[in-house]
């Protein structure tokens, strides 16, 4: 039973640029996350300058490229900057620190690559001590590339209380039940979100269902939509149930994605968990428009479920 428990434990990497936002990470790190960590691995990245537009480069890509002692000195900022993240760290989270020199998202995703990272952890923005921002841009670069599930950290209420997890039945929103099922707080609840869209024709000027009389067979369509939603987030809060979490199923209508961002400011949800394919083609453009747009948009942290994509998918 113990070998079990600890095969479901994370390995998670948090990457941090000092700044407050994102230190808010912290709390759901120790509170949320905590009692699931197999080990969590702390990065700073001291990011290398970049050319300005134009055929004149930053001065300082000439200092970092010809004097070693720059890149020394931003190692030794960025290895202050983990050394006292680490610091606020509970003891009983096993925790190593690394240092990386170069792009931010790069640095981030080959550091989950080579740790085995579960997870991710990062900030929404930040413009640390390290003098450019690590994340925000970063932060969604990072959703959007990782091959694991990455958590978008927002400041977080005192406890991480209420989960909204957004779901449509598929692989993918399994997936995020699943994440849902095994993070659940205690003492708290999870809300099980399926969203149904307008049904319309896919003509300009024709109207959504429920709009004018005449169109009976488009509300009878959504009618179908809003069954099967139900059908979905009943079984699903069942499962959360079954195991042992508060869960409740709930429907609404509207484009998915402000519709999951309306209904968390409405619950007043700790953090959203949505699905995502995983990161091709396909699933770019349709992490751009929801899961993306939940993670821009949303008034807490954001947790993007990603499962393995199939080779043929990658």
């Amino acid at each position: 039973m113990a070998a079990r428990e600890e095969e479901r434990r994370l390995t998670v990497l948090w990457a941090t640029d000092g700044s407050a936002r994102a230190e808010a990470a912290v709390p759901l790190l120790d509170r949320f996350l905590g009692p699931h960590i197999r080990r969590l691995y702390i990065l700073t990245v001291a990011p290398q300058p970049i050319l300005t537009s134009g055929d004149r480069p930053d001065p300082s890509t000439i200092l970092w490229h010809w004097l070693p002692s720059w890149r020394d000195r931003a190692a030794e900022l960025a290895t202050q900057i983990v050394t006292e993240a680490a610091a606020l760290i509970p003891d009983r989270i096993p925790a190593e620190t690394l240092v990386r020199l170069g792009s931010p998202t790069y640095q981030i995703l080959e550091a989950a690559r080579e740790v085995g990272a579960d997870l991710i952890v990062v900030g929404e923005q930040g413009h640390g001590a390290v003098g450019r921002a690590l994340l925000g841009s970063v932060a969604f670069n990072v959703v959007r590339q990782a091959a694991c599930s990455v958590l978008v950290a927002r400041p977080p209420r005192p406890e991480v209380r209420r989960l909204l997890v957004a779901t449509d039945g598929s692989p993918h929103g399994e997936a995020a039940v699943e994440a849902a099922a095994a993070l659940a707080p205690a003492d708290g609840e999870v809300v099980v979100l399926s969203v149904v869209a307008p049904v319309t024709l896919p003509f300009s000027g024709l109207p959504e269902a429920g709009a004018v009389t005449g169109y009976r067979w488009l509300e009878e369509a959504e009618e179908g939509e809003r069954q099967a939603a139900e059908a979905v987030t009943e079984r699903a809060a069942a499962e959360l149930r079954a195991r042992g979490a508060a869960a409740r199923p709930e429907v609404r209508r509207g484009d998915v994605a402000s519709t999951v961002v309306q209904a968390a400011e409405d619950l007043g949800a700790d953090v959203v968990l949505v699905g995502s394919r995983g990161r091709s083609a396909v699933s770019s453009l349709l992490l751009g428009s929801v899961a993306g747009a939940v993670v821009d948009r949303a008034p807490c942290s954001v947790l993007v479920v990603r499962r393995p994509s199939p080779p043929e998918e990658r």
